[in-house]
């Protein structure tokens, strides 16, 4: 999904990213889903915010999904064995 030797993080708006991940098996770093998805990035900065500030025990290859429920952020993770 990259580069050889690149360790990025995607962050998206939609599933997309990760069902390609896993069913054409490609290597990742990590990828964070933001839900709902905004047509305004600005509206994700609370959610951005809760994830940055939250201590998060991941270890790559993980997937985030960070959703904004009002004004509460739920954040849940996942490890996946390589």
């Amino acid at each position: 999904m990259g580069l050889p030797g690149e360790s990025r993080v995607i962050i998206t708006q939609d599933s997309d990213f990760g069902k390609l991940a896993f069913v054409y098996k490609k290597p990742f770093i990590g990828i964070i889903r933001l839900w709902p998805g905004h047509l305004l990035g600005r509206l994700h900065l609370p959610t951005l915010e809760a994830i940055s500030t939250t201590e998060l025990m991941v270890e790559p290859p993980f997937v985030i999904v960070a959703e904004k429920i009002g004004d509460t952020v739920q954040i849940r993770m996942r490890s996946y064995v390589k």
